[in-house]
């Protein structure tokens, strides 16, 4: 079975990528990782339609954050990040409040990232959301950066990840953790 997809990936390889198949080339290249052809599939995908499958940035930018398939640079990362951000992908969106939220590539500004968190939590779509809905959880229980401390914010979004349709696999699980911290410390939640 390995070797009858390594053979289908090398046969389509050989063709030109068109936008949506240079996209679901390079998850299939980054799952494998290939990362150098995953890399030249997102370019692929972003340089074909810049505003289609705009989760291309993400992927793109997760190269240039771990250094897979090309050297490091957090910069071009963030750029990515933000870029596909702008066009309403809710995983750049993650990706860039991360960015924001550790001063990854650009100086660190928490109000950022809980506005870039909140954008991709409205989305709804993926686990981006429910992975914002957990971080910014703990933005506010720990009240980090320029955010202050507020754990009835904290208990909010811990209890939408808790409670979400959308399964992540640890990250309700993860969520509930800290949710039982709030429950255990403040006698208003979790009564």
């Amino acid at each position: 079975m390995k070797k009858l997809l390594v053979f289908f990936l090398f046969i389509n390889s050989l063709f030109a990528y068109e936008n949506d198949d240079a996209h679901k080339y390079g998850i299939v290249y980054y799952v494998t990782k290939d990362y150098e052809k995953s890399k030249l599939a997102f370019e692929q995908s972003i340089s074909n339609c810049p505003k289609c499958n705009t989760d291309s940035y993400f992927y793109l930018a997760l190269h240039y954050t771990y250094n897979r398939g090309t050297e490091k640079n957090l910069q071009k990362a963030f750029e990515l990040y933000l870029k596909g951000s702008e066009l309403g992908s809710a995983a750049a969106q993650y990706g860039l409040a991360e960015q924001y939220r550790w001063g990854t590539g650009t100086a660190q500004d928490t109000q950022k990232a809980v506005y870039w968190f909140k954008k991709a939590i409205e989305q709804k779509t993926d686990d981006a959301s429910v992975e914002s809905m957990l971080n910014l959880g703990v933005v506010y229980y720990n009240g980090e950066g320029n955010v202050a401390v507020d754990k009835k914010l904290a208990y909010k979004y811990l209890i939408k990840c808790v409670d979400s349709d959308l399964s992540v696999p640890g990250a309700q699980e993860t969520c509930q953790k800290n949710l039982d911290i709030i429950c255990n410390e403040s006698p208003w939640a979790c009564k």
